[in-house]
């Protein structure tokens, strides 16, 4: 808590003018983590946690996990003073600040404005991230629900060019983001000694003690920009990226000049976290690699042959050098990606392609030539 939250002599506002010893703390996404039990043992300022997830049956397995241990402790002669609370949530269906109790069959913990002081996030953005939904929903109520002065610490094992921008430029969110680059352990929840104060849990990765990320262990893209793989190194496996983001303090949270940043429309963070999402899989996973070039290059030389070579013209639409959209639709893709786009949905991809380029490319009503594959892979990434 003394690392997060430093003691400002009374300065500011809100509940972190001054060191308080009553820390509330929201873990998203816990699953079966054990951080909610190891921040309540070593650390008696945070006396209230609260997990959620989307799991029933996870967070039922982790809250008769926590009575267990509870009277186990009180057994031992203890004075549990912190509590622990399993609360379903999610983020692409739910609001955390909604007023009700009870939403589809689930119980809902009812969560004020400005609540919390920590919100812990162990991967759940990176899970996120596959949603714009989900993720615009993670960020809109997490910063919400954060007191003035209040901080979103996020693991994340996704590279910093990705997770930096979408928390750092987030479009009505005003905080301040610092990011470092740790040593990761991994933890074996069976090997916890609950019956010490400490926690300890101890470290079963294979990452020695003394690694120094200064000296090789920077955190190091998983992509192969060659054949857009992907290809960890073992640095990677080795570091993890933290983030602390404070909620900035202000006297008010709205003026009439426009100052002070504001969070009202999520759809705002959905477009900024897929614009985001965008850029970044364009640099360091794009759709077009050079070997992938070679090899769609290889496949439209190889199809005009055989085409010139046929006595019977088996593709019917395809004019010299231009192929037919079936033809380029089999070519472009793999069967892979071909499980996600359709024939259908790249024909409507290359609709508004086409009425953009069809003064650079005239017979793309027809086809399309190796020149214009390229460009339409490029502009549809």
């Amino acid at each position: 808590p003394d690392f997060l939250f430093p003691m400002n002599d009374g300065e500011g506002e809100g509940r972190h003018a001054n060191q308080q010893d009553n820390f509330r703390v929201l873990h998203v996404g816990c699953g079966s983590s054990t951080l909610g039990e190891m921040l309540t043992r070593r650390f008696k300022k945070y006396n209230l946690i609260i997990n959620t997830d989307n799991d029933d049956k996870v967070l039922s397995s982790m809250k008769q996990r926590w009575e267990k241990l509870t009277n186990q402790w009180e057994l031992n002669g203890e004075r549990i003073i912190s509590k622990c609370i399993w609360s379903y949530l999610d983020f692409k269906q739910l609001d955390i600040l909604s007023s009700a109790d009870q939403i589809d069959d689930h119980e809902v913990f009812k969560i004020e404005p400005k609540y919390f002081d920590l919100v812990m996030d162990k991967s759940t953005l990176d899970c996120a991230l596959c949603s714009d939904d989900a993720t615009s929903g993670l960020l809109y109520n997490v910063y919400h629900s954060l007191a003035q002065g209040g901080v979103y610490f996020v693991v994340s094992f996704h590279h910093v060019d990705l997770v930096m921008p979408i928390l750092k430029n987030c479009p009505g969110i005003d905080w301040d983001v610092q990011h470092f680059t740790v040593p990761r352990q991994v933890d074996n929840p069976m090997l916890i000694d609950t019956l010490n104060a400490t926690y300890r849990i101890k470290n079963v990765s294979n990452t020695p003690e003394d690694f120094n990320i200064d000296k090789g262990g920077g955190f190091a893209s998983a992509w192969s920009n060659l054949d857009g793989t992907f290809q960890p190194n073992e640095e990677y496996r080795k570091v993890v990226n933290v983030y602390i983001c404070r909620k900035r303090q202000h006297n008010h949270e709205s003026d009439d000049t426009g100052n002070v940043h504001h969070l009202n429309n999520r759809n705002d963070l959905r477009i900024h976290i897929h614009d985001c999402n965008d850029l970044y899989f364009k640099k360091h996973n794009p759709m077009l690699t050079h070997v992938r070039k070679e090899v769609i290059k290889n496949k439209f030389e190889e199809k005009k042959i055989a085409l010139k070579q046929s006595s019977i013209h088996q593709d019917e639409n395809s004019i010299g050098d231009v192929l037919s959209l079936r033809t380029c639709y089999e070519i472009l893709f793999t069967d892979a990606e071909k499980e996600h786009l359709s024939y259908e949905y790249f024909l409507e991809d290359y609709e508004a392609f086409s009425k953009d380029h069809c003064g650079q490319y005239p017979l793309l009503s027809v086809g399309m030539t190796y020149e214009s594959a390229v460009l339409f892979l490029e502009t549809m990434q």
